[in-house]
């Protein structure tokens, strides 16, 4: 191949390869908007977790775990269902994994490096996601889950699939007063779709 050939073939390369490098970047940039720590504000979001008092809260934190927005159902889960022993153990593991999964934390911190995003709950527990929409594996105290994370069009989004078949879908966003939202909706439940639940997290430093 001669040399204007390999120019051609070099500037076609660039042309391609600059703008995706640029676009990465750009993202990374954005994701760091959800850095911080946030302070769950109860009286502006919805769903179960968003009432209470701060300490009965904390408890649910701690014991549950509770990395991602909270829900007021369980998609109807439990209901209807028979079996021996073994199917009520079951089922009574899948919706302590459930309560695990959709428990509001009260308070969270933020932190971004490239392509991963990490939460840290206040009593220390720390979950990393990477937001290249492959799918990992997460541990739980109740169970494992497959998830699948990506950062698009300003929203970071957690697809969350448990062993018994329901997927969590969260997306996160910062809104124009600096609040960090969480919009939360449960799919594949024995209940059906459930409409998406909101919880509002004020800027921890600017309280």
């Amino acid at each position: 191949m001669g040399r204007d050939a390999w120019q051609c073939v070099i500037g076609l390369a660039g042309a391609v390869l600059i703008p995706t490098i640029v676009a990465a970047s750009q993202a990374v940039s954005e994701l760091q908007k959800f850095n911080g720590a946030w302070v769950l504000n109860r009286q502006q979001s919805t769903g179960a977790g968003s009432g209470g008092g701060e300490a009965g809260a904390e408890g649910a934190g701690h014991r549950r775990g509770g990395f991602s927005g909270g829900f007021g159902g369980l998609g109807g889960m439990g209901r209807g269902a028979g079996g021996g022993s073994e199917d009520r153990a079951a089922m009574e593991r899948q919706r302590a994994l459930m309560h695990e999964l959709l428990e509001p934390l009260p308070r969270l911190t933020v932190t971004t490096e490239g392509d991963v995003v990490t939460f840290t709950a206040a009593d220390g527990r720390v979950r990393r996601y990477r937001v290249d929409g492959r799918k990992e594996k997460h541990q739980f105290d109740n169970g494992t889950v497959d998830t699948k994370s990506k950062f698009e069009n300003g929203l970071l989004t957690i697809e969350t699939s448990s062993p018994g078949g329901a997927k969590l879908v969260d997306v996160y966003s910062v809104n124009d007063q600096h609040q960090l939202v969480i919009e939360t909706k449960l799919e594949g439940g024995r209940g059906g779709d459930d409409p998406h639940i909101v919880h509002i997290y004020d800027d921890a430093s600017a309280l």
